[in-house]
């Protein structure tokens, strides 16, 4: 079991560790995105 800090911490986190946490694919993730029941990602940079 890996350790992991809090969510509070961090002000952005990555597609890997949203499917790790939630145990979901990204592919689903991203319909979700689609549907709107998850948050659109953030983009950084360009």
């Amino acid at each position: 079991m890996t350790t992991r800090p809090p969510l509070t911490e961090d002000q952005f986190i990555d597609m890997a560790f949203i499917t790790s946490l939630l145990q979901m694919t990204d592919k689903w993730i991203y319909k979700l995105i689609k549907d709107g029941a998850f948050p659109k990602p953030v983009k950084l940079g360009r």
